[in-house]
C-alpha cells in the first residue's frame, strides 16, 4: 500500500513548486528580448485582439509563457510562422524557457497523478 503522508508532502512540493514557475515566468516576462515582442507580437503571427489582449494585466504572463514555447521548442510555431523566433533570443533565454516549459508539464501530470491517487484511495477506502 502506498503511504498516503508522502504522497501527501509530494503533492505539497508540486503545489509550492507552481509558485517558484510562477515566479520565475514573471522575471521571465521582464527578461523577453524586446526585438521577438517587436518583431512577432503583431499580425499575422497573432490575431489584433490577442495582441490587445495579451499585452496588458493579468494576461501578459500567459503571452510570456506562449513566447517561451516557441523560443524554446522552435517548431511548436510552425502554424503561426514562427519557427525562426529563437534566433533573436538568447542562448540562455531559450534553455531557461526549455527548462521552465518543461517543468509545467511535469508539474502538472505530478499534481494530476497524485491527485487521482488521492481520489482512488478516498473510493476505496470508504
Amino acid at each position: 500500500m502506498i503511504d498516503m503522508h508522502i504522497v501527501f508532502l509530494v503533492f505539497m512540493w508540486g503545489l509550492f513548486s507552481i509558485w517558484v514557475v510562477v515566479a520565475l515566468v514573471l522575471v521571465m516576462h521582464f527578461l523577453m528580448p524586446k526585438a521577438v515582442l517587436k518583431k512577432y507580437f503583431i499580425p499575422p503571427y497573432f490575431k489584433p485582439g490577442e495582441c490587445v489582449i495579451f499585452t496588458g494585466i493579468p494576461y501578459a504572463p500567459i503571452r510570456t509563457i506562449m513566447l517561451m514555447r516557441v523560443l524554446g521548442f522552435p517548431k511548436t510555431g510552425k502554424k503561426r510562422g514562427l519557427t525562426e523566433a529563437y534566433k533573436l533570443a538568447p542562448l540562455w533565454y531559450q534553455i531557461t524557457s526549455k527548462v521552465l516549459i518543461n517543468a509545467i508539464f511535469l508539474i502538472t501530470i505530478l499534481l494530476f497523478l497524485i491527485l487521482l491517487m488521492f481520489c482512488v484511495d478516498l473510493v476505496l477506502n470508504k
